[in-house]
């Protein structure tokens, strides 16, 4: 056990009580029925308690100047090293020797296993949360003319911080031996009543199999009707060194999939028309391969597992109807994966995983102090992991979490483990855990750092953003994961669609809908409201990567879906979004080919090219009537349109005046500079004939101008109406449109106009046809 250390002045005031883990005995009365009957953290009466608690240390000098004699302000001078860099840029625009505090953070929510049910604190309260807490350290400018923050104590109103660094320090059990880590003792197994539990441990150099072993033995035995398997056949690498193919069933076969960044430096293997056959002689991989790979492969063979899936090496690079097959295939391949590796450190696959060929760093610090109550000594350990949010994961700024492909690998598999730079975590439908925290125990902890910022769609996390009902926590989690994506880079553009293509095939298994171009069908018209969130979002022109459609050509994004725009959206898909007051007012058609017809697209669920369903009421769309309204669209040419391209529907447009970008700045003075720009965004407001401004467009690039004439007229075709809160005045919800030399007409931007402006203009009823940018080659 630690000896008690002596803290500076600054330190010794810090109630580190508020960070206090249960033990085992009070998870064991909980779980028993029985209500907590100490007033003490986490399970205090009433939580949650004071927000988030925090205690002065003074400025960064005098953090590094008592370093010698405080183990507390050693600790954090430490993390300030790790983040010296960024401190230093925070210096040269006026965070110079800021204010720091301690801040004991809520860090998730304690929970009853499943099955279970909690009593409160209080009679009648069932099924409670219990606030979890790490402690954080905040970055404060410092006023010279002001002593406020300098006198030790705790801190009441806090200023904007300029920097934040959560998840710092853990409680740790320093009274408890390093054996009784040991995996026999997971999972709800004996613990000493006096035990700590969710506590910090300390993580070898190199990994130790035995914890990976014993995370997918339990999930394997214990989560079997939420991480369970299917089937389907592909091929596989050997670990004799080989490339094998075969036909497989793989509900009895275990294998592992590999989620990396190739980077920018040329693979040393990959697979190939031209070195097929030499790749599927035994040992040809041997000492050929890129370090993440050889890892990744030294990790599955320790793991007990042969077979491991990696795509440079099982998808040959230079044949596109391989690649159709494979792509086709990327929902089954992960979701049946036993496992996922995630390489989340490095970036290309060069970088190799931490802990497997090469040692993990960083040294995690134990500290053993005395709180101001009577709790007694509190330990603490320092984390290997940290985050710039609160809800932001481990992995979240990483070059992994950048790039497009990997989130659906991620999205869709059953269980993963990430290589983080100093640590290994894991994650499945039911449970996450990290190689720092001993947090498999007869309770759950929805850390917010792990679970809670993850939203997958096969995940039993459930959302708090959203209620409780399986479809509107699957709604929320698709606009999530959207949203995310849509920020994402990628390679080529026209891997768009592919690359979320397996998060939506999961999405239609778990709804039974049909999706069109990444939209519910049953809930089109409202998705087609999506909107430019943060910045804008820019066009993506390339055409698709491969081959699409019975045409079999590639094709260019439609402008009506999220999908061919480049840039954070709002996915507009959810009940919440009706009941804030969103209402489309338009029925969809799409064009389909063998035989050429119309379907309503919340019918292409009924659709059947000998028997499709009938269009009927005032919004039905027919054939002779497009042709009627668009004489360039003749039989021919529509024959020559691949399907799912133009959407035609009936609605209201007129024509309004756009200025350009105008600037919203909602930055203020003591907020940190360098994120400036995060709080700027850029609308175009929306001018009637009398210069009067009647409404604005979504978000756009500070330089936008799309299809912009030298009068600066714009169409709007109206899709919704929208009376949201909190003035609940009806607006007109409308895409802003230009034409091709067809009359086709494609979206630029989404936008609101007053119903006083819309009842102002001249305004015309008719058939919309709506599709991209470029008419048929």
């Amino acid at each position: 056990m630690a000896s008690v250390t002596q803290l500076c002045e600054y330190c010794s005031l810090i109630d580190f009580s508020y960070l206090r883990n249960p033990t085992a005995a009070e998870i064991d009365s909980l779980n028993a029925g029985e209500r907590p009957t100490e007033d003490r953290f986490p399970l205090k009466f009433g939580q949650p308690i004071d927000g988030d608690p925090s205690w002065t240390l003074g400025r960064a000098d005098r953090i590094r100047a008592s370093a010698d004699t405080c183990v507390f302000c050693k600790a954090v001078e430490e993390v300030l090293i790790q983040y010296e860099d960024e401190l230093t840029k925070l210096e040269a625009v006026g965070l110079k020797d800021p204010l720091c505090y301690a801040t004991c953070d809520i860090a998730g929510a304690l929970q009853p296993p499943k099955a279970t049910a909690w009593e409160g604190a209080q009679p009648g309260e069932a099924n409670p949360e219990f606030i979890m807490r790490r402690l954080a350290i905040y970055f404060i400018p410092f006023d010279e003319n002001s002593t406020n923050g300098l006198n030790p104590g705790r801190v009441g109103f806090k200023k904007a911080s300029w920097k934040r660094i959560f998840h710092c320090f853990q409680t740790y059990d320093a009274a408890r031996s390093q054996d009784s880590f040991k995996v026999e003792t997971f999972f709800g197994g004996p613990h000493n009543p006096g035990d700590i539990l969710f506590a910090g441990r300390k993580r070898p150099s190199k990994v130790d199999m035995h914890l990976p072993i014993q995370w997918v033995k339990h999930c394997k035995e214990t989560h079997t009707s939420s991480c369970g398997s299917a089937q389907v056949e592909d091929r596989d690498e050997d670990q004799d060194g080989g490339v094998g193919s075969r036909n497989v069933q793989l509900k009895s076969l275990n294998y592992m999939t590999l989620s990396y960044v190739w980077g920018k430096t040329p693979q040393k293997k990959m697979l190939f028309k031209a070195n097929r056959n030499n790749l599927l002689k035994k040992d040809s991989l041997k000492g050929n391969l890129s370090q993440t790979i050889e890892d990744a492969c030294k990790f599955t063979k320790d793991m007990g597992t042969r077979f491991i899936w990696v795509d440079a090496l099982c998808i040959i690079q230079d044949s596109d109807e391989d690649k159709a097959v494979q792509i086709g295939k990327m929902a089954d391949i992960y979701a049946n994966a036993l496992l996922t590796i995630i390489a989340a450190s490095g970036k290309d696959s060069h970088a190799g995983l931490p802990g497997i060929s090469t040692d993990r760093k960083r040294m995690q610090k134990e500290i053993t102090t005395r709180t101001s109550t009577s709790e007694g000594e509190i330990s603490l350990l320092s984390t290997l992991s940290h985050t710039s949010s609160r809800f932001a994961n481990f992995n979240s700024e990483t070059t992994w979490s950048s790039r497009g492909w990997t989130l659906q690998e991620r999205a869709v598999s059953r269980r993963s483990i990430t290589f983080l730079d100093e640590q290994i975590t894991w994650a499945c439908c039911e449970s996450h855990w990290s190689e720092e925290t001993n947090s498999e125990a007869s309770a759950v902890v929805s850390w917010f750092n792990l679970s809670g910022s993850e939203s997958y769609l096969n995940s039993a996390y459930r959302d708090r953003y959203a209620s409780e009902m399986d479809g509107d926590q699957m709604w929320h989690k698709l606009h999530r994961l959207a949203r995310d994506y849509s920020n994402r880079e990628l390679t080529g553009e026209g891997d768009a669609y592919n690359a979320f293509s397996a998060i939506i095939q999961q999405a239609q298994e778990i709804s039974g809908e049909q999706f069109l171009w990444g939209l519910p069908t049953s809930r089109f018209e409202l998705g087609l409201c999506w909107e430019p969130n943060l910045e804008g979002v820019r066009r993506r022109t390339a055409l698709t990567t491969l081959p699409m459609t019975s045409l079999k050509k590639k094709v260019p994004f439609p402008s009506w879906s999220w999908i061919g725009w480049k840039g954070p959206i709002g996915l507009t898909i959810e009940d919440r979004h009706v009941e804030a007051g969103l209402d489309p007012v338009i029925s969809c058609y799409i064009l389909r080919r063998e035989p050429l017809r119309l379907v309503q697209v919340r019918l292409l669920f009924l659709d059947n090219p000998k028997n499709p369903p009938v269009a009927r009421g005032s919004s039905a769309v027919f054939l002779d009537v497009v042709k009627h309204h668009y004489p360039a669209l003749t039989t021919e040419v529509l024959d020559r349109t691949p399907e799912d391209q133009i959407l035609f529907f009936w609605a209201d447009s007129a024509r309004f005046r756009v200025t350009g970008p105008i600037k919203s700045d909602l930055w203020q003075p003591g907020w940190n500079p360098l994120e400036r720009n995060q709080h700027a965004y850029y609308v175009q407001h929306i001018i009637d004939s009398n210069g009067k401004k009647v409404g604005e467009t979504g978000r756009c690039k500070e330089s936008f101008a799309a299809g912009a004439s030298k009068s600066r007229e714009y169409e709007f075709v109206v899709i919704a109406e929208n009376t949201a809160p909190p003035d609940f005045e009806k607006k007109r919800v409308a895409l802003q449109v230009a034409r091709r030399s067809d009359g086709v007409a494609y979206r630029i931007n989404i936008a609101e106009i007053s119903q006083v402006g819309w009842e102002n203009a001249t305004v015309t009823h008719g058939l919309i046809a709506l599709g991209s940018e470029e008419g048929v080659a």
